[in-house]
């Protein structure tokens, strides 16, 4: 049976797609002052790039920690890993780069401990992650991820998890390795596996295998009926985005090779349509009316953060 979908929603989709783009070179590359889009909804909420890494906190691990030439491979994984917990550049700058095998507790509890007295915030609420409550009830996260981080280390220095990565040429390889971590679930499994893609050291790339988070599910069922995503599955079915892109692009009046032009090639990867099936439904939501993104784009404050309690934070972007 060939594969069926919402025809307007589809269209939708690879709108999102194109101008999300357009708003990046409009900003970053053509230094055009705002707005960057007559799109009311992408003017005002926060949406992340089509590529991953040309976020802001991408870009800095792959800056400081996967392209660092005077790092070893090793000590770039761990970095990644430590990164990816806390997921902020800011908790990471103050905790520097860690030379694998020599973590030290004491120092991540001082300077967390410091941060948590000035009530900055340490992680982002940007990725979903555990609350690792196996590390001790009744101990603050921050104190609990001490303790992950040196469990993390034990259990690189003791089994092949680092020689699988390194060694690789399949990227599933990498991410089931890395869910053999404690606290490494699929989401945060899949996020760092793509960090070590960035590695110029590592064998496989983003556009070999994908995990689809539950934002991205729910952009798969906004485009697709329930037996075709029942027949097929969310990651097979994301594979199928990524092999019709071209189609979709000419069939919309999208000259993908314009658009895409500021890349090395004009295509758009396994893991970056993953990531925009996350940010569709976020979008589509608003379109439809059914809800709206929690981060609304401010250009001099930041994004303000509507968080699930209420209450008004502000990340600076």
């Amino acid at each position: 049976m060939a594969v069926q979908y919402y025809t307007d929603e589809m269209r939708m989709y690879w709108e999102f797609i194109a101008e999300r783009h357009r708003i990046y070179k409009r900003k970053e590359l053509e230094k055009l002052p705002p707005p960057w889009t007559d799109n009311g909804i992408l003017r005002d909420y926060k949406f992340t790039n089509v590529f991953r890494e040309l976020d802001r906190g991408s870009k800095y691990l792959i800056d400081k920690v996967c392209e660092n030439d005077k790092l070893d491979i090793n000590t770039k994984i761990f970095n990644v890993l430590i990164y990816r917990i806390f997921n902020k550049i800011e908790t990471f700058e103050k905790l520097g780069i860690t030379k694998y095998p020599h973590y030290k507790p004491e120092k991540f509890t001082k300077i967390l401990e410091e941060m948590y007295a000035n009530g900055e915030r340490i992680f982002t609420s940007a990725f979903i992650v555990s609350g690792y409550s196996q590390y001790g009830q009744g101990l603050l996260k921050y104190k609990r991820v001490v303790l992950l981080i040196e469990d993390l280390q034990e259990l690189l220095l003791k089994t092949n998890i680092l020689q699988t990565i390194t060694n690789t040429e399949d990227m599933k390889d990498a991410f089931y390795a890395t869910l053999g971590i404690c606290g490494y679930g699929e989401f945060l499994g899949y996020q760092c596996s793509v960090d070590y893609s960035y590695c110029p050291e590592i064998k496989f790339g983003e556009d070999d295998f994908t995990i689809m988070g539950p934002g991205a599910r729910r952009g798969i069922s906004a485009l697709f009926p329930d037996e075709m995503i029942g027949e097929h599955g969310y990651e097979w079915l994301c594979e199928w985005l990524r092999n019709h892109q071209v189609d979709f692009f000419e069939d919309y009046g999208i000259d993908y090779k314009e658009l895409l032009n500021d890349r090395d090639k004009p295509y758009v990867t396994l893991m970056a349509l993953e990531n925009c099936c996350c940010e569709f439904s976020k979008y589509y939501k608003a379109v439809t009316g059914t809800g709206r993104p929690r981060n609304k784009y401010d250009e001099s404050d930041g994004y303000e953060r509507i968080s699930q309690d209420g209450y008004m934070q502000w990340d600076n972007k």
